[in-house]
């Protein structure tokens, strides 16, 4: 497998796994921004299961390993996620080819 195209780790964690380890990471994160003292190890393991919980759905996905918050395909999926929420945009309006 080429690690520059798809996530290396599929670990098929179960949604209650998904959702605990993001929780347990947002935890962490607001721990550390409350200025709770927090050992180094908890921070680096909080990582290791935010990238394992990234790999996997990316995994799922075929998407690739290195980061795509700044590609033009996840910019324009956010786009259209606010412009279905401001009732602008409807994926499931049919597509008119000619344009009328």
């Amino acid at each position: 497998m080429d690690n520059n195209t798809t996530a290396p780790h599929r670990f098929d964690f179960s949604h209650t796994e998904l959702v605990g380890h993001l929780d347990l990471v947002g935890e962490v994160m607001c721990q550390i921004m409350n200025g709770q003292p927090l050992p180094l190890e908890v921070a680096a393991s909080a990582i290791h299961v935010l990238r394992s919980v990234r790999d996997d759905l990316a995994a799922r996905g075929n998407l690739p390993t290195a980061p795509i918050f700044r590609t033009p395909a996840y910019l324009a999926e956010c786009e259209i996620r606010n412009m279905t929420q401001d009732g602008v945009f409807d994926r499931n309006t049919p597509f008119d080819h000619e344009g009328a």
